[in-house]
């Protein structure tokens, strides 16, 4: 292999002394040079030149940010039909009760926590370049023979049933998304309350731009915009219990979980056929990623052959001390040529690679279209 490089640098000398009208343009690996011609009556040239395509940047891009519970649960709570904590100002939770009622839940305050009438809020923050949807879902969970109900109203009348009105309310901080309050109600063997909603994009805080890491366009927020007011939607819960029942005989009280599902509102895009794997340039030096095809996938790869100075070589396998073979990961559909296999075609910038490779029907393959591998 050194024998070939020092060939290759001393063609590139003589190329050099030929003319003294050479440009070199960096990064480019471009030559242009002159050639005067003294004989026959006649001459001509030709350039067969060969194009690329820079793949559009995708515009749809998800992005939200959604809660997390780091510690406690927002939507444990008490219930107290009898009044009694009001009764004793709350002296027995040795915690601040900010409203009093009949069904109290925790609620964030400072580096501690206080009891109100409704659960800590919940938000959920929009900043996709589209539109998503946020569909929201309480559903709570009895004991069986419990003698406890769910009802679609606070307003409890002459009732004395074991009762309760438990509420999913959420609101957004743009005019189109208005308070909104859903009741659990019966639904089979549980109580559901659902609330569906959009949440505006943030489209006009995007800009494309080139990524000199991934070496790659990308559709990403401007830098003026990241702490920018973001389109969001809070919910909580909140509830009261029929104060004029007798809940003695309730012993256990109700489970509720609260879920909630984003959606971005994506264009509907129409597959495209692929039955074969497709092989390109990895982002960094001697990286090969496929994808893996519809009707056949990649089960190992057998050679990957670089050429130089008209001689192939396999830098899929350890080339005695010269390199170590390459890397292979094939779950994420990826190999690395080893840098010092690439280090022989440093003088070309970059080189065509040929991969072979046994499928997933165990015959073997050539990639019949060669992809260029960086090597510096």
């Amino acid at each position: 292999m050194k024998r070939f490089k020092k060939t290759m640098a001393g063609i590139m000398a003589a190329a050099m002394m030929m003319s003294s009208a050479t440009v070199y343009v960096a990064g480019d690996a471009l030559s242009i040079g002159e050639q005067e011609v003294t004989t026959g009556t006649q001459t001509g040239g030709s350039v067969n030149g060969s194009g690329t395509t820079v793949t559009p940047v995708d515009k749809e891009v998800f992005r939200v940010v959604l809660p997390t519970i780091v510690s406690g649960n927002p939507f444990d709570f008490i219930l107290d039909p009898s009044g009694v904590i009001e009764a004793t100002s709350g002296t027995a939770y040795d915690v601040n009760f900010a409203t009093y009622g009949s069904v109290y839940f925790k609620n964030i305050t400072g580096d501690t926590y206080e009891y109100n009438t409704k659960s800590e809020e919940l938000t959920v923050t929009n900043k996709s370049s589209v539109d998503v949807d946020i569909t929201l879902n309480a559903i709570v969970k009895t004991t069986s023979g419990s003698g406890l109900t769910f009802v679609s109203s606070s307003a409890f009348g002459q009732s004395t049933d074991t009762s309760m009105y438990l509420a999913l309310n959420g609101y957004g901080n743009d005019t189109a998304n208005t308070a909104t309050s859903a009741a659990v109600t019966a639904s089979g063997s549980e109580y559901v309350a659902k609330i569906t909603a959009e949440i505006a994009s943030c489209n006009a805080y995007y800009h494309e731009q080139y990524n000199a890491t991934t070496q790659a366009y990308e559709y990403v927020i401007k830098d003026e915009f990241v702490d920018a007011t973001y389109s969001n939607y809070n919910f909580y819960l909140d509830g009261v219990c029929n104060t004029a029942a007798n809940w003695a005989t309730i012993k256990d009280a109700p489970q509720v979980t609260l879920a909630w599902t984003v959606k971005g509102q994506m264009a509907e895009k129409t597959p495209i056929s692929q039955p074969n794997p497709v092989f390109s340039a990895g982002s960094g030096v001697g990286e090969i990623t496929w994808v893996n095809g519809d009707d056949l996938s990649v089960k190992s790869i057998t050679k990957i052959e670089m050429t130089n100075d008209g001689t192939t070589y396999n830098g899929y396998i350890k080339g005695g001390s010269s390199w170590s073979a390459a890397t292979v990961d094939l779950d994420n559909c990826k190999v690395t040529l080893d840098s010092k296999f690439c280090a022989f075609f440093v003088d070309e910038g970059e080189n065509k690679a040929t991969i072979t490779y046994l499928g997933s029907d165990n015959e073997t393959y050539i990639y019949e279209y060669t992809v260029t591998v960086k090597v510096q």
